[in-house]
């Protein structure tokens, strides 16, 4: 349960944010994406201006355009659980401040333990802009209280919040001079007190030391000469600049050791950025308060599979309860897929220049439609999405083309008892054999799973099936089709279950719904189905199709329950994989009937 957290913010005139902009945050990681010069920057600003009294607030930069006489006003709202007396007392400073407007006993946000901070600018360009800032008061609007026990209740506060901001490539040594250094003092003062007293009193024996051995002959040399001309001279003094203990840490290098020992200034940007992350994850380990991280890519300059290992560093800077983490980002590698993490896509309308919010998604929701601002288009953003839908325990992820392919794997894993080999495998659908391979090259970058693709063998599914073994590269035993299973060109998914089946099926839901062609092809009638009719055989399956109905899907399921078994003692455990000498889809069928037989009477009615 969270102590004082952050977690709704509220900007309206202030930059490119000409209206309301308001937003709620969520307890993990908040990634604000979309292109360049969307405000994803300006929304950083705006919290720098809320929480950070010196902010230098500039009307020709911090004032919209498109306004002449509104100023920015920012409200941040918080939520409290008081554990510690500090917060204790910080909830019965508001609690009086906000009795000073509304009446005592009247109901008041700080008894909802729920705190409203409001920064805004008053005045005029010409006789001078006033910052004021104040709590919020229930029921009262912009009234404010008394003024003494609002400068109380907001000396207390910025106590108990700090405020670390990182812009985009800011060196260690450039956020350690900063505001930053007042917070890393503090963290490491609550967390290593001895050591930090112990520190201040070696440093004070080194000084006296440096006085009274190593600078005392050049001291007494020189009073002995002053005397000679000057005998009011009494005592000279030496005193060496041993700089305070707080400048010391502020000034301190680091140096990695790969195959050399590198200072970091001397490593790339990427690297710098790493290192920077590691230290806030110490802070956010470490400090005592609490605190509201606002990062603007992190990812800047790093290698795509170092933004994955990033990401998950920075899941770890908001795992405390009393800790608020905002990134910006261009990447969609760096956006949390945890369900305690939250994507909100900004944008930048073209005709007058204003941020405005695309929308907002958990982590563990689909996000195609809020990053494909970071793309031409919505495709690669659509395959992310699917791969972030593969569980952490798959082995092989099979890649078909449409949800109806899906669906039928599903149902034939079931019906014959498949489910627990299958275990590891992770059926992902596409929208055509064309995204089918796009998917598959993507994973191979992407997934340390095996990758098996599944084509139809019509002219479409030769296509995409030919570009992955060519142009891609793919190994042709990684890419099947419904040919090997049927036996016969232009086969689809369909074609993978009995005639008789299909036209009962048919001729219970109705031929003029359902049906859109039937041919006979290769001795047996083939079905074409209408959208409805795709849509509602596989539920139709669920209720009338039996074990043996899934014959032909066995030799399928086969190969996959092969390729699943060998590569748990593949990659995934440190061990190279063996290439096959053989496909499961060419086990005896004697083997296949003993796995048909396992299920009760051969044939049970799937529910």
């Amino acid at each position: 349960m969270w102590k004082l957290k952050l977690v709704r913010l509220e900007i309206r005139s202030f930059r490119s944010f000409v209206g309301a902009f308001d937003v709620p945050l969520v307890s993990g990681m908040n990634s604000f994406v979309g292109p360049n010069n969307c405000g994803k920057s300006n929304l950083v600003r705006a919290l720098k201006l809320a929480l950070d009294p010196s902010y230098e607030f500039n009307p020709d930069n911090d004032v919209p355009g498109q306004l002449r006489y509104a100023y920015p006003h920012i409200m941040l709202t918080f939520k409290i659980k008081p554990r510690t007396s500090p917060e204790k007392t910080l909830i019965r400073y508001l609690t009086e401040y906000e009795e000073s407007v509304v009446g005592l006993g009247k109901p008041t946000y700080a008894a909802n333990g729920e705190i409203r901070l409001v920064v805004k600018y008053r005045g005029s360009r010409t006789t001078g802009l006033i910052r004021q800032e104040y709590f919020a008061a229930k029921g009262v609007g912009g009234r404010r209280g008394d003024p003494k026990l609002n400068e109380q209740a907001l000396k207390k506060f910025r106590q108990l919040v700090r405020f670390v901001s990182v812009e985009s490539g800011q060196s260690i040594e450039a956020l350690l001079v900063g505001q930053f250094r007042e917070i890393l003092h503090s963290v490491l003062r609550e967390e290593l007190g001895t050591a930090y007293s112990d520190s201040e009193k070696a440093r004070t024996v080194y000084e006296e030391h440096l006085q009274q051995s190593l600078l005392a002959p050049m001291r007494d040399k020189i009073l002995q000469l002053s005397k000679r001309l000057f005998p009011e001279v009494t005592e000279v003094g030496l005193i060496p600049a041993v700089t305070s203990l707080e400048d010391t840490l502020s000034n301190i290098g680091i140096r990695l050791t790969d195959s050399v020992e590198t200072d970091l200034a001397s490593k790339g940007t990427g690297v710098a950025g790493g290192v920077l992350i590691a230290l806030l994850r110490y802070l956010s380990d470490a400090s005592k308060q609490s605190i509201i991280f606002a990062l603007e890519e992190p990812e800047a300059f790093l290698h795509p599979a170092a933004q994955h290992s990033l990401r998950d560093d920075l899941e770890g800077l908001a795992e405390r309860d009393d800790v608020t983490l905002l990134v910006t980002s261009h990447s969609p590698y760096i956006v949390s897929r945890s369900p305690a993490a939250q994507v909100v896509a900004l944008e930048k309308t073209v005709k007058d220049g204003v941020s405005k919010l695309v929308g907002t998604a958990q982590g563990n929701e689909e996000h195609a439609s809020l990053l494909s601002g970071l793309f031409v288009d919505s495709v690669i953003p659509e395959l992310l999405d699917r791969y972030a839908s593969v569980p952490s325990r798959s082995r092989v992820i099979l890649v078909v083309e449409g949800e109806t392919d899906k669906q039928f794997i599903e149902l034939a894993i079931k019906a014959l008892g498949r489910s627990k080999d299958l275990a590891g495998l992770t059926i992902i659908p596409c929208k055509g054999a064309y995204s089918v391979a796009a998917q598959s090259v993507l994973l191979r970058a992407e997934a340390t799973q095996e990758i098996v693709a599944l084509f139809d063998s019509d002219e479409e599914g030769r296509a995409g099936r030919n570009l992955m073994t060519g142009r891609f590269g793919f190994d042709k035993r990684s890419v099947l089709e419904y040919l090997t299973y049927v036996g016969q060109q232009d086969a689809e998914s369909e074609w993978m279950f009995p005639a008789a089946l299909m036209q009962h099926f048919v001729e219970q839901q109705g031929e003029e719904i359902v049906l859109k062609s039937k041919a006979k092809h290769g001795g047996e009638y083939r079905y074409d189905f209408t959208p409805r009719g795709k849509y509602e055989f596989p539920l139709w399956l669920e209720s009338h199709a039996k074990a043996t109905d899934y014959g032909r899907w066995e030799p399928l399921l086969d190969d996959l329950v092969s390729r699943v078994q060998n590569t748990s003692t593949g990659p995934l455990a440190g061990q190279s994989r063996q290439p096959r000498t053989e496909t499961s889809h060419q086990v005896s069928r004697t083997q296949r009937r003993r796995t048909a037989n396992k299920t009760k009477g051969g044939s049970p009615t799937v529910a």
